[in-house]
């Protein structure tokens, strides 16, 4: 009988003086579990979790002809048993490996050329052979061509939200923050607020757009765009001077420019020219003071918040982010305005930055700014609005395209302390919104940017993981060879089997 050297067993002598108080913890555990999450091999088809193959097969499922008149639906695949253990594929050279199986379902539609109305033509549905994976030996390695390889883990760089602090101008007491959206999948976003006061966007470290440019891209118009940047005031408009609904939040720090006097006895609650302190506004709503008179100059100088409308006549009187001038104010008495929504802004809290950001930009519409994007990211491609649209939802809210990942969103919701489900892997206004709010926070307390280098914004990728976006890229390239085959050959006849090929 031959002796197997390998099959002898191995003594270790320690000499270590200080005795073990805990067992060393699995150190392949975490590989063996990411790469059995991939495969998810002896899990029903029904309680597969969306992470692995199953992840990959659903984002490119349903795959669609350019008529929209075939689609190859994905129901469930099945891994098989290995053809040889691990010592028989490393005695032949071979790969340890497992077959799987695809079950694809394909639906002919008929067209009423009338109507447009789709009806099922023809449904077939197969279980197709899809080819082989390399299967994780027991001790976390794998057998290729008959010799042993392992993956290793990688360290990199988490993906979400970091902000950071460039002080290339810090001499002069100018500092740019940025605010850098790391995807898994997709185009980097940086928002930036610089040391000149402008607010700007740059798509994948190319040329910088106007952050308002992006806002009114998805949809918000200028009015929307104030509102969620400040608080706004209102204000009724008398026959002489004007009359504010206190916001008794708003009211701590700022200085009161009249008199404010006790309603029933006439004490002077507070000085003109003095700070207004939180104990004076407790004193306020003691005194049940909601409601103050002012002189025309409060309101001289204002943001109007709101468009205001001759209702008789439909003229503008006044456009949104446009300044109050006497005129102006002499303009609404004469037809009539009673009340009129302006912006708060001091120079604490609320900086005048993005208001006039949007003063200086000339994109008014949604399609103008999907266009202007467009052209910034393609110069040399034709547009139109719907291929604008199309581009630029593309960017950032298609999840075929675009994946913050679970861990991306979770770390988003962290840093901009969001609630956003851990589902939602695209972005949204929601993140777009908060991350600018918290450069201008930043900014205004000139705060440090975030820590690159900590491993608190570093994260581990293992094999599952890593072998997932290959068979991913892997999968995409599928779908471009099953588009041409629908394109080009006779629908009716084609099966399933034809149109997947295994190599």
């Amino acid at each position: 009988m031959s002796y197997n050297i390998n099959q002898r067993p191995k003594i270790r002598k320690s000499f270590v003086k200080v005795k073990q108080i805990q067992d060393l913890p699995d150190l392949l555990k975490i590989p063996k579990e990411s790469y059995q999450n991939f495969l998810q091999a002896n899990t029903p088809p029904d309680r597969r979790q969306d992470i692995g193959i199953h992840r990959c097969l659903k984002m490119v499922f349903p795959i669609k002809d350019y008529s929209d008149i075939a689609v190859l639906e994905y129901i469930d695949y099945k891994i098989l048993p290995p053809e040889y253990t691990p010592d028989e594929a490393k005695e032949k050279g071979l790969t340890y490996e497992v077959p799987m199986k695809l079950r694809v379902r394909l639906v002919t539609y008929d067209l009423d050329p009338e109507t447009g109305v789709k009806s099922i033509k023809d449904i077939k549905e197969q279980e197709i052979y899809f080819g082989t994976i390399p299967m994780m030996t027991e001790d976390g390695r794998f057998i290729i061509n008959g010799t042993e390889r392992a993956v290793v883990n990688q360290l990199q760089r988490s993906p979400g939200v970091i902000f950071e602090k460039d002080k290339t101008h810090a001499k002069a007491g100018r500092l740019t923050y940025i605010g850098r959206v790391i995807p898994v999948k997709g185009s980097w976003l940086d928002f930036i607020y610089d040391y000149r006061g402008r607010f700007l966007v740059r798509i994948d470290k190319r040329k910088n757009i106007p952050a308002t440019v992006f806002l009114k891209a998805m949809g918000l118009s200028e009015e929307e765009i104030l509102s969620l940047f400040y608080p706004i005031e209102k204000y009724r408009i008398l026959e002489s001077g004007v009359e504010k609904e206190l916001n008794y939040e708003l009211l701590a720090g700022q200085k009161a420019s009249i008199d404010i006097i006790h309603p029933e006895t006439g004490e002077v609650l507070v000085k003109k020219g003095k700070v207004i302190s939180a104990g004076m506004i407790k004193r306020f709503k003691q005194a049940g003071i909601k409601v103050l008179k002012f002189p025309d100059e409060i309101i001289i100088g204002k943001i109007c918040a709101k468009e205001v409308v001759d209702k008789e006549t439909g003229e503008v009187l006044l456009e949104v982010n446009e300044e109050i001038t006497e005129e102006k104010l002499k303009l609404l008495r004469e037809k009539n305005i009673e009340e009129i929504e302006v912006l708060f802004v001091d120079a604490y809290r609320y900086s005048l930055a993005l208001r006039d950001a949007l003063k200086t930009d000339k994109i008014k519409t949604k399609e103008d700014a999907l266009i202007e994007i467009f052209r910034k990211m393609k110069p040399s491609s034709p547009v139109t609005p719907e291929i604008a649209e199309a581009y630029f939802r593309s960017l950032f809210f298609d999840q075929a395209t675009y994946d913050l990942s679970e861990i991306g969103r979770y770390k988003i919701n962290l840093r901009l302390n969001l609630d956003l489900p851990i589902t939602q892997r695209t972005l949204t206004l929601e993140d777009i919104i908060a991350i600018l709010k918290e450069l201008i926070r930043m900014r205004e307390n000139e705060e440090e940017g975030d820590d690159i280098d900590s491993l608190a914004n570093r994260r581990v990728r293992s094999v599952g993981e890593l072998v997932e976006n290959q068979f991913l890229i892997g999968l995409m390239r599928m779908e471009r060879i099953i588009k041409e085959k629908l394109q080009l050959q006779e629908i009716d006849t084609l099966t399933p089997a034809e149109l997947i090929n295994s190599k």
